[in-house]
């Protein structure tokens, strides 16, 4: 145990010594014999978010169908609490599919799959102490699909700086320029091509136009509460605006917004009037097909929108105040350096309403100097699973 928690930096704690070492040792001892057998490796084993209930499980979601549906060999983890879950529990159809009720569940039902598994691919990954185990295997490769395109919130290049994945997703032409300016993920460890879900977007019609608001996590709030009045006065405010709801209601348009995941795995919430409609994590996906406009502050969010050429507003509403959590002001910071990459950065409320008032009036059409700024952003806008699937066979 001791050889395990050294050389993997496993925290003090007994219970994740004990964890990581049962699942090490049930992995390694599996696959040793195996490698014996010269067993086949021929499969693709995918999974989104294994701690996250709330997280919407989509990314490799959509890749595992891409791959069921052309009978390539492939399994997908599925975490019991997700709503997917639920809905697959429906109709029972639960082929390929390896339900866990927890992470640390990953190796002790996962060791004979992995012992088949020639590529092993998630948007969220494990937590850190487990991913060396996938990493350091001889016999498969370990991708990092990423749940968002990085290129806004740079404070997470911290959590990606470790190498602790064989490969990444490089999503868009923009993160990729990121990468290669910080020395990140050089030598073909960077897999250039759109996140697998982009494939299941597309505009469907709709009777009522309606704007998709979504803002991203603040980390202090997890350690500082007070932060979290801050961040939900800020928005309560601009949803309750009486220019912005005059505009909506007078051209009948209806205003959305969901919650960051992370909010509702740490009981945040936000102040929502009655006439915003909330939309649920694992309806995200296709609520975008729906919507006319989108309006965050620097979530990666803004990419699956820009993909089909929706407007985007991005709203710095709480710009001039200092975090407690420095992550939270360096993202601000590195947001903001790149307005001119982007288009529609406000800063101010006002800003912001006229600007709705103009998509609102011009039949929320994007301006076509804009659909350039897209078209430099994207490597494909068609068949990424396909072309996913093309490189990682290679």
């Amino acid at each position: 145990m001791k050889f395990f928690c050294k050389k993997y930096k496993i925290k003090k704690n007994r219970y994740w010594k004990t964890q990581f070492f049962v699942g090490g040792i049930k992995i390694f001892s599996y696959t040793v014999d195996l490698f014996k057998q010269e067993k086949k490796r021929n499969l693709i084993l995918c999974w989104d978010s294994l701690y996250d209930a709330d997280a919407e499980a989509i990314d490799m979601w959509t890749f595992f169908q891409y791959l069921q549906k052309h009978n390539i060999p492939s399994k997908y983890i599925l975490l019991r609490k997700n709503k997917l879950y639920t809905q697959l529990s429906q109709t029972g159809n639960f082929k390929d599919i390896i339900v866990v009720n927890r992470m640390e569940d990953f190796f002790a039902k996962c060791r004979k799959i992995i012992a088949q598994t020639k590529v092993a691919i998630s948007s969220f990954g494990l937590y850190h102490h487990y991913n060396p185990v996938l990493v350091e295997h001889p016999k498969l490769t370990y991708i990092f699909a990423q749940h968002g395109s990085i290129f806004l919130k740079e404070s997470v290049l911290e959590l990606y700086s470790d190498k602790s994945y064989n490969s990444i997703i490089s999503a868009t032409r923009k993160e990729s320029e990121l990468y290669d300016s910080r020395g990140l993920w050089q030598n073909g460890t960077q897999i250039k091509c759109g996140l697998p879900r982009w494939d299941a977007l597309y505009r469907k019609p709709h009777d009522k136009k309606n704007i998709f608001v979504f803002f991203t996590w603040r980390t202090s709030i997890e350690k500082y509460p007070e932060s979290q009045k801050i961040y939900s006065d800020r928005i309560f405010e601009f949803l309750c605006d009486e220019r912005l709801n005059k505009i909506l209601t007078d051209n009948n348009v209806q205003l959305n917004i969901a919650m960051h995941h992370a909010m509702l795995r740490n009981k945040g919430t936000i102040k929502v009037p009655e006439n915003v409609n909330i939309i649920s994590t694992d309806k995200i996906s296709q609520a975008i097909k729906e919507s006319d406009l989108c309006i965050t502050d620097y979530s990666s969010i803004f990419f699956d929108f820009m993909y089909l050429d929706i407007p985007v507003i991005f709203y710095r509403f709480d710009a001039d105040v200092t975090y407690p959590d420095e992550r939270d002001n360096q993202n601000a910071i590195s947001a903001q350096a790149k307005d001119n990459q982007l288009y529609n950065c406000m800063y101010a409320k006002d800003d912001v309403i006229q600007k709705i008032e103009f998509y609102v009036k011009n039949n929320f059409e994007l301006e076509p100097k804009y659909r350039n700024i897209n078209d430099t952003i994207f490597w494909e806008r068609s068949d990424i699973c396909k072309h996913l699937y093309e490189i990682i066979s290679k």
